[in-house]
């Protein structure tokens, strides 16, 4: 730069500093200048946030649990458990809804039975409910081992390297290792997750071989009731509750961001037209349930008073119709003529 071109931007700095001095110390001009730097601040916080908001998604879009069966076990499933320990091997199978269940240990000679109601843990001896609680149930293994909300926590602590998530036991344990890890599989394909223990155990008893916990489900929101003979839907029934999971557990029906777990209850003929026999008007009970415990994240059922609630389960439901030889196509119905100028015919038969 040539000491003529220095000059002058000494000369322009000077200005500058004058005027912004003359302005400073005038109250319009005060208020001109503080109006600008909220102007730049409001800026700056708007692209920051922006900026995070963009960081978050690309985030939340590489981690692979977002994606996850393990994010729909909520309340209702089916599993089947298995516990290794060094040579022995341990079965439970169970099964969840709401706040009851029932498990059944398929190691006992006895195949004990045991329920959950209300959270609560007992044995069914004779008839009899008796009440116990969840570490007389698993005996082998420490319940909190075994909790799948305590398996999604260690979850997300978790580095994933080859597929396998590993925990340092420096997160679990007072003074663990921080070399030593526990490790879980998730194995998205067969909807089963395997937690090995094994180094967490040795660190209080190092004659430990293996403790491995596996837990594979299924019927993910899809149990409809305790007692296997109610918990069946026929062939062509499932193909619909599949069909209705895909189309309308999304954001044009649900508040996603509120909504803990939408489970269909059941789906029953209402009726068809004659003039179009082959298309089936149904009705479909669910439940579900949102964070704030109302039904404000709802926008699919024809109940009108969301935040309410209904008086009974059952009083939340939509209509749907379909071409009963072609689940593929499902389509939201608000409103069904049945006047009798109608050729409607009313159908309250199971779906087949």
């Amino acid at each position: 730069m040539s000491k003529v071109e220095n000059k002058d931007n000494n000369s322009k700095l000077k200005k500058f500093i004058k005027k912004f001095n003359e302005m400073w110390h005038d109250k319009k001009g005060r208020a001109i200048i503080e109006l600008c730097f909220y102007g730049i601040f409001i800026v700056g916080v708007i692209i920051f946030a922006r900026a995070l908001s963009a960081k978050n998604s690309e985030l939340a879009k590489e981690n692979p649990l977002n994606q996850s069966f393990m994010n729909l076990l909520s309340d209702n499933y089916e599993y089947n458990l298995n516990i290794a320990i060094d040579d022995d091997n341990y079965t439970y199978t169970g099964k969840i809804l709401g706040n009851n269940g029932t498990i059944t240990n398929s190691s006992d000679d006895n195949n004990s039975q045991y329920s959950i109601v209300d959270n609560k843990f007992y044995i069914n001896e004779g008839g009899n409910l008796i009440l116990t609680d969840e570490n007389e149930v698993f005996s082998e293994l420490s319940y909190r081992y075994l909790d799948i909300d305590n398996i999604k926590g260690y979850l997300s602590m978790g580095t994933l390297e080859n597929d396998i998530y590993k925990i340092s036991l420096s997160h679990l344990i007072l003074y663990g290792s921080e070399d030593k890890y526990i490790t879980i599989k998730v194995d998205e394909a067969n909807t089963s997750v395997t937690i090995d223990y094994t180094e967490l155990f040795k660190e209080n008893d190092s004659a430990f071989e293996k403790v491995i916990v596996t837990y594979t489900f299924k019927n993910i929101n899809k149990v409809i009731s305790l007692d296997d003979k109610e918990n069946t839907f026929t062939e062509k029934e499932q193909k619909i509750i599949d069909k209705i999971y895909d189309t309308f557990n999304n954001s044009n029906y649900f508040n996603i961001d509120s909504l803990e777990s939408f489970k269909v209850v059941t789906i029953d003929n209402y009726g068809y037209y004659k003039s179009d026999e082959s298309v089936k008007y149904i009705k479909v009970t669910f439940d579900l349930k949102c964070s704030d415990g109302t039904y404000s994240c709802d926008k699919l059922s024809n109940y009108a008073s969301l935040n309410s609630g209904p008086e009974s389960e059952d009083e939340l439901f939509f209509f749907i119709k379909i071409d009963i030889d072609n689940v593929d196509n499902i389509e939201k119905i608000d409103d069904i003529t049945t006047d009798t100028n109608s050729d409607w015919v009313e159908d309250h038969s199971r779906v087949q």
